[in-house]
Order: structure tokens, then C-alpha cells, then sequence
């Protein structure tokens, strides 16, 4: 959802178009119970920069940002905020075209709280 809100939209020509962002009205799902470790990705970074654009988080940086912030992770929680990175970089690839749709799950998540 956050990678599809950070794209810009480029038309067929190459245009850039008004960021995502400044022109969605929806809400921003619930993290839920692993809502920590969307805190500790914003805090490694969605993705690192290269010299052929972005590419996900590599795991030399995952472990640097987990040395210097001296916390304990389990496995699961290091393999799934480097699986958030891929996701990301595919999510604001894929969302740099205009009509890519808002990612479903964010989307049915939104839906089921407005139901409520």
C-alpha cells in the first residue's frame, strides 16, 4: 500500500503524473499485530538505491541496521521485513504505471473497516 502511495505515475509518453498520494481519499489499512515490525521497516528503509534504481533491502543491510540498533530478532521477523522490501520494490514498480489498481488486500482491509 505505502510503495503504491509513493509511486508517481508516468504516462505513455514519460510524463510524470500527480503523485498518488496527493490524490487518494481512501484510508490506510490497520497493521495489526505485527504493526512493530512496519515500524522497524520504515526505520531500515523500504529499499536501497543502485545504480540501476531501487532494489530491495539486501541482507548485508539488514543485518548492519540489526547490529546497530541492538535488538534481538527472530528469524521470521528479519526474513519477513527483507520479504517487505521485495514487495515494495516490485509494488512501486508495478504502481508507476497509471492503471495500476490500489493493492487488494490493503483494499478489502479498508472496505471490511468502512462495513464495521
Amino acid at each position: 500500500m505505502m510503495a503504491w502511495l509513493s509511486a508517481i505515475p508516468v504516462d505513455k509518453k514519460g510524463k510524470p503524473q500527480q503523485p498518488r498520494r496527493e490524490t487518494y481519499q481512501g484510508g490506510i489499512p490497520e497493521a495489526g499485530p505485527l504493526g512493530y515490525l512496519v515500524e522497524y521497516f520504515y526505520d531500515l528503509g523500504q529499499s536501497q538505491s543502485t545504480g540501476n534504481g531501487f532494489a530491495p533491502v539486501s541482507w548485508q543491510e539488514v543485518k548492519a541496521w540489526r547490529d546497530l540498533r541492538g535488538i534481538y530478532f527472530e528469524y521470521w521477523e528479519l526474513k519477513l521485513l527483507r520479504d517487505m522490501s521485495c514487495a515494495y520494490v516490485v509494488m512501486y514498480a508495478q504502481a508507476q504505471n497509471p492503471k495500476c489498481n490500489i493493492p487488494k488486500a490493503a483494499a478489502e482491509s479498508i472496505l471490511a473497516k468502512r462495513k464495521k
